[in-house]
């Protein structure tokens, strides 16, 4: 009897933790950039613009080879650009193939921490300016 009742709660627990789980599911679409870019360290407007007119960014001067070097040699982390809003990531490794990238990304959001799980990445085009 005492096992069917500890299944039972069990059963509850689970289904109310996928609950939860799902609420928090998101779908955001950004730029995957280093962290001094995205909060600004080096220069206005969450740009590599400072870091690649000085030659910072070594021989590869695209958004990919900034934020890749600021990740690799400047201590930054890999973080979600949407417009004006950061949001850290939970885990680094599988971000970067997707680095200076624009991508949409599905999965959990801590909205507390801003910390997202990503759950899949997918590249998507560069965002058009509105006319």
């Amino acid at each position: 009897m005492n096992y069917i009742k500890g299944f039972l709660c069990l059963s509850v627990l689970l289904s109310v933790t996928c609950v939860v789980a799902k609420d928090n599911a998101i779908t955001l679409r950004g730029t995957i950039e280093d962290s001094q870019c995205a909060y600004n360290v080096h220069a206005k407007g969450h740009t590599h613009d400072l870091m690649v007119k000085g030659g910072l960014t070594g021989d590869d001067v695209t958004e990919k080879g900034c934020t890749l070097h600021c990740v690799k040699k400047m201590g930054g982390v890999y973080v979600l650009l949407v417009k004006n809003d950061v949001y850290k990531f939970d885990e680094q490794a599988p971000l970067e193939p997707f680095a200076g990238e624009h991508v949409k990304i599905t999965g959990t959001l801590d909205a507390k921490s801003q910390v997202l799980h990503p759950v899949t990445i997918e590249r998507e085009p560069p965002a058009r300016p509105a006319k």
